[in-house]
């Protein structure tokens, strides 16, 4: 409907209320499993920060800040929460104030369990889709409204965010985001003002959830270009609503040195603009992947970079989906077609914001809002046609009606069954960590007293002193240090050169340090040198060999000996954490991967 359009509010009968409790009670069944998750990687950097024992002190608000680049990386290093090959300008701050004073609730006002904590998550769930089903009554009729519900509920975009108590922050975000749209498009709509600063107030919500909220803004922007035909002045002071909080906003997280990058992980816009279009080239069509087709992105996402001749059975299926969605939603009967048209140009645009790290399905519960909106109206559209006389005698009606049955068997029907796997994944390899790190061969009894040494970390752990969470969690003393040597997922060799001086070398020819991960230490644009040197907390490294941007060989100095008993060395061995026992002087070892 257009902007100078009015209508009364959409009414809400009795079957698809009881439709509304049924799509709610499959959710719930979905992300049953999520409750047991307890804490896992970042959760436990956030509970150290409200115990006051991270590194670094946070404010009860600040509790997604977990570096801010060159200032604190000493701290961090030296804490052995962060490595030796952490680059100065790589930083993970994000301004989420709302989630964190919730986390922060939960844990020092209230007092929950961890149980409790994802009740409490599983209740924005329920928000967030009744706050979505009252968007999609505004803009799709009875039918696709509830349609749309089922299948942003049946999302596996919402799996992490209810079964992870640190990405709670995605659905306190959309949640409001849902909300504000509702009522952004009841004040384009009806025209009262007093719904224009609800849904300022519902964005700045959004805002304060996380970064999230400016794919929302990406709805907006795309609904006045797209589907309002007012007058441009008049487009421009209702979107002000919404864009004045996400200017300030911006503003506070500019100023506040908020943000990720300095790696080619994390890509900040600011910082390098140039590299962050480019990595958009290849990350939105890998999320747009996800979205469409439940592929999953970061997979798609390498098939890209290595430009792997299994890229076009991802491509070419995901075009002939936006080919079908465009010839559907061009029969729609108006104003269909150019509201859903804005929704699908938002997700396009809203995705373009989370380029910024590599494609995964954490981040799109926003971009869904749009996606099930726009599928809804496209599979509903396409099906119910038939129900015209007329139309069931064309061939094409039938064609499209058809070609919408596979996406509808694979949001509807396959989606929640891999969101409900999802969920159970959660739980059981949060468990398996923790297991893990239990079984690990440290002694509590003298752990206080010794200095833990890692060898090799073959994984993307958030902090690498992270078994010694867990443990701590579970009322195991933290050692006196805790360092970690390298990070490679390939076998290594270690050999003890001097009695204070140890070497790792890669074993293969091919295989490099910090390969698998290159925002680890930095860009290759920044390569390592033969001969470079980096003192670390505890020892010194000096790179030996490199082979293209990333080091093969290391070689580690500590200020005395390797042998001393107070001086623990530690490898990975089927998850857990068992010592490795030095060769002699002179002599070398293998050392196998074994993933944490």
């Amino acid at each position: 409907m257009h902007s100078h359009d009015r209508h009364p509010t959409p009414v809400f009968p009795l079957p698809a209320q009881l439709g509304l409790v049924v799509v709610i009670a499959v959710a719930l069944f979905i992300h049953a499993p999520g409750l047991h998750t307890g804490m896992l990687a970042d959760d436990y950097l956030q509970r150290s920060m409200l115990d006051g024992t991270y590194p670094i002190p946070r404010a009860s608000w600040d509790l997604y800040s977990f570096f801010r680049g060159a200032d604190e990386l000493p701290i961090l290093t030296g804490a052995g929460t962060l490595p030796w090959w952490m680059p100065a300008e790589l930083r993970l701050s994000l301004l989420r104030p709302l989630p964190s004073l919730l986390l922060w609730l939960d844990h020092r006002v209230l007092g929950l369990s961890l149980y409790g904590m994802h009740l409490h998550s599983l209740a924005w769930l329920l928000a967030f889709l009744l706050s979505f089903n009252l968007l999609a009554r505004r803009l799709l009729p009875p039918t696709a409204a509830l349609v749309a519900t089922a299948l942003v509920a049946f999302d596996v975009g919402l799996v992490s965010p209810v079964a992870w108590l640190c990405n709670r922050a995605t659905l306190v975000s959309a949640t409001f985001a849902a909300l504000g749209l509702y009522l952004y498009h009841r004040y384009r709509e009806d025209g009262a003002r007093r719904d224009a600063w609800l849904a300022a107030f519902a964005f700045s919500l959004s805002l304060l959830g996380g970064e999230y909220a400016i794919c929302a803004l990406a709805y907006v922007a795309a609904y006045e270009l797209v589907a309002a035909d007012d007058a441009l002045r008049v487009r421009l002071r209702s979107a002000a609503f919404v864009f004045v909080p996400a200017c300030v906003y911006g503003l506070v997280h500019v100023l506040g040195r908020y943000g990720a990058g300095g790696g080619s992980i994390y890509v900040s816009p600011l910082d390098s603009p140039l590299e962050f279009l480019g990595s958009a080239l290849t990350r939105v069509p890998s999320m747009l992947a996800t979205e469409l087709l439940l592929l999953p992105g970061e997979a798609v996402y390498v098939a890209f970079l290595l430009r792997s001749p299994l890229l076009p059975w991802a491509l070419v299926p995901m075009a002939i989906a936006l080919v079908v969605l465009t010839l559907a939603l061009r029969r729609l009967p108006a104003p269909l077609p150019r509201r859903m048209g804005a929704y699908a140009l938002g997700v396009l645009l809203g995705l373009v914001p989370l380029s910024g790290t590599v494609p995964g399905v954490r981040l799109l519960l926003l971009p869904s809002i749009g996606g099930s909106l726009v599928l809804s109206a496209a599979i509903c559209g396409a099906l119910l046609r038939l129900r015209e006389p007329a139309l069931r005698r064309r061939p094409g009606a039938w064609l499209l009606a058809l070609s919408v049955v596979p996406l509808a068997v694979l949001h509807v029907f396959i989606s929640p069954r891999i969101a409900r796997a999802q969920s159970s994944a959660f739980s059981t390899e949060a468990a398996r960590l923790r297991q893990a790190s239990y079984d690990s061969e440290i002694d509590d009894a003298l752990v206080a007293q010794q200095d833990l040494v890692l060898l090799n970390l073959p994984g993307d752990l958030v902090a690498l002193d992270y078994p010694v969470r867990v443990r701590q969690e579970n009322g195991s003393p933290r050692p006196r240090s805790w360092r970690t040597l390298s990070s490679a997922l390939c076998p290594l060799r270690v050999a003890r050169i001097a009695d204070d001086t140890l070497e790792l070398r890669v074993e293969n020819a091919g295989d490099a340090f910090f390969g698998y991960d290159a925002a680890r230490r930095e860009s290759p644009a920044h390569p390592f040198q033969p001969g470079q040197r980096v003192s670390a907390a505890g020892f010194e490294v000096e790179v030996v060999e490199v082979r293209g941007w990333a080091p093969t060989k290391l070689r580690y100095r500590f200020p005395d000996s390797l042998a001393r008993p107070s001086r623990v060395f530690l490898r990975f061995e089927h998850g857990k954490l068992v010592r490795f026992p030095l060769p002699p002087v002179g002599a070398e070892a293998s050392l196998p991967v074994g993933f944490p």
